[in-house]
């Protein structure tokens, strides 16, 4: 078991990365163009990438330093240059479907593809090959209206399965209150059911994703735990019942965080668990 501040990865945002073939208000007098449903978000965001239009497309994050593709830092240097970089150019966008990954319904997960040609400063954020890409996007809903906060490249087996609207953490029970304090362990037991597809996955986890306006936003805290236990004869075996004790890490800061339970694969995923937004103190 493992837990810390995740230092914001973006292996997300490596080359090759999602190819299958060859919050709050936005900041900094961004503009905020309508988009009513996720998928025209998701739509719009993509092709503004396309355009090299920064400043509009950080206009449908929840945060200036959301963590969506393609990437954290090239959002947050282009947003006010004056000739924006060319890094990359989008074709034949297309989004959906779209599930929902909290019983609130103010989360939802919207997939998306598009085809991808390099610009002449692609290299600089990891952007590869020409080729078609498939994405995950995570939009929460804010003040009415959808709000990127997360977004990655997925390889194409992640891609299949999410379309499906599969959720691999069933019978979750969150003994996880409102309010949490620093250092105090709470109780969250959930069984696990995994495809053939995503055998190889070997650790989930739970994890503490600050709100916008919470200190180390867009860090996250979260704990790990192995999928497999070993038998008397060294076989291997997966888990598919777990009941552990969750401890909040004495160094969070205070603040509101969503709370997730986390599979690890490259890049992982996330589905939101009850009681869905926590209050650290």
């Amino acid at each position: 078991m493992r837990t810390g501040l995740l230092i914001l990865i973006l292996l997300f945002f490596i080359a090759g990365c999602g190819r299958s073939g060859p919050g709050g208000t936005p900041g900094g007098g961004a503009p905020k163009p309508a988009a009513n449903s996720p998928e025209q978000v998701v739509t719009a965001y993509l092709n503004a990438i396309g355009r090299s239009d920064y400043k509009r497309a950080v206009g449908y994050l929840e945060h200036p330093r959301a963590v969506v593709w393609p990437g954290v830092g090239l959002l947050e240097e282009t947003f006010k240059a004056t000739v924006p970089p060319d890094v990359v150019r989008l074709t034949g966008v297309a989004a959906g479907p779209t599930f929902t990954v909290s019983a609130q319904g103010d989360e939802v997960c919207s997939l998306a593809r598009a085809h991808i040609a390099p610009g002449k400063e692609a290299h600089r954020w990891g952007i590869g090959q020409e080729g078609d890409w498939r994405f995950a996007f995570y939009l929460i809903k804010r003040n009415g209206n959808w709000r990127l906060a997360r977004g990655m490249p997925l390889p194409q087996e992640l891609a299949d399965y999410l379309a499906g609207n599969r959720n691999p953490f069933q019978n979750v029970v969150s003994q996880v209150p409102v309010v949490v304090e620093r250092g105090k362990g709470y109780k969250l037991t959930f069984d696990l059911h995994l495809p053939k597809a995503l055998a190889s996955v070997e650790e989930v986890s739970v994890a503490f994703m600050p709100e916008p306006g919470t200190e180390k936003y867009p860090y996250s805290y979260e704990t790990a735990f192995s999928t497999y236990w070993y038998g008397p004869g060294g076989q291997k075996n997966l888990m598919g019942h777990f009941d552990q004790t969750v401890e909040i890490d004495p160094e969070m800061p205070p603040g509101k965080y969503r709370l997730y339970l986390g599979l690890g694969t490259n890049p992982p995923l996330y589905w939101a668990v009850p009681p869905y937004v926590v209050t650290v103190k």
